[in-house]
């Protein structure tokens, strides 16, 4: 093996072991399997996705039929089915990068790669910073099409239309300027929309009141991205402005940026954000099956 390879075996080892270390488990793939035939615990959404949707409806012919009757009924055109697939798939992938961004994230963190030890790192180091920033946009990103899988396949309705909705009802005491406010109002909201006709079960509302109480935790997690950028820059331009004045305390001006926090901080909020689209992807999923089994009842 060349020395490239080398490299990227040892890399891929160290991001795996640190996953591994903060139990952010992928979402796909064989991590959501306890062994050949039984999903982890807090994973079974995961396994209904990827046994009985994924692979199972985009081959399902007439001929060669892989889903049952009552699944055709809920999704009977071949784009129909194309698209919860799609949807699905979305979410997990984006997870799963998120997933590497910060098993990333925790290796440049480290005291021998990170930046948050030293006011005049090497080049390389802002990659801690780069993972972080990544990470939080790839958690905002899954956010995003877990509300669009639960629309289109819980709620099943246009996202388009639910929003357009949404948006004529937000409450004249929030104020239509402060963007971020109504688009936290909209995002929210669509979770709360009735569905009592297509999930009657104790079990099935028992499963959306338990991801309705994660929603104001996966809000906030869709304004990370924009507030790290932020930071980022505060850094740099107290990095430019330090560099230029002799007077001036670094370790003083490295303090005023990040406070008392450690790298192990940022990576703890990751890790705690990342598990919570976890148990809300895997909730949504379950509820999706759900519909169909009121469906067929």
């Amino acid at each position: 093996m060349t020395k490239s390879g080398n490299l990227n075996l040892g890399m891929n080892q160290l991001i795996t072991r640190e996953r591994e270390r903060l139990g952010v488990n992928f979402v796909c793939d064989d991590e959501i399997w306890e062994d050949e035939f039984t999903a982890r615990a807090g994973y079974e959404g995961y396994e209904h996705f990827t046994s009985k949707r994924g692979y199972a409806l985009l081959a399902h012919t007439e001929n060669s039929p892989m889903v049952p009757q009552t699944t055709i009924t809920l999704y009977p055109t071949e784009e129909k089915r194309a698209a919860v697939c799609e949807s699905g798939f979305e979410f997990t992938s984006i997870m799963k990068l998120a997933a590497l961004s910060i098993g990333t994230s925790a290796v440049y963190g480290k005291l021998s790669f990170s930046d948050l030890t030293d006011f005049f790192p090497p080049s390389g180091t802002d990659l801690f910073w780069q993972n972080v920033i990544q990470s939080w946009s790839f958690l905002g990103m899954a956010s995003d099409r877990l509300r669009t899988f639960f629309i289109e396949f819980v709620l099943c309705e246009p996202e388009k239309n639910l929003n357009k909705k949404l948006k004529k009802k937000c409450p004249k005491e929030l104020d239509k300027s402060k963007q971020t406010v109504h688009k936290q109002y909209v995002y929210i909201k669509a979770f709360h929309e009735s569905i009592t006709r297509r999930l009657s079960s104790e079990l099935s509302q028992q499963r959306l009141s338990e991801l309705q109480g994660l929603l104001e935790k996966i809000a906030a997690i869709r304004l990370k991205r924009n507030s790290f950028i932020h930071d980022y820059a505060s850094r740099e331009a107290m990095i430019f402005a330090a560099e230029r004045e002799e007077s001036k305390d670094h370790a003083e001006v490295l303090k005023a940026f990040k406070g008392d926090k450690q790298a192990s901080d940022y990576i703890n909020e990751l890790t705690e954000a990342y598990k919570v689209l976890a148990q809300a992807g895997n909730l949504v999923f379950l509820l999706e099956k759900d519909v169909e089994l009121r469906a067929s009842a």
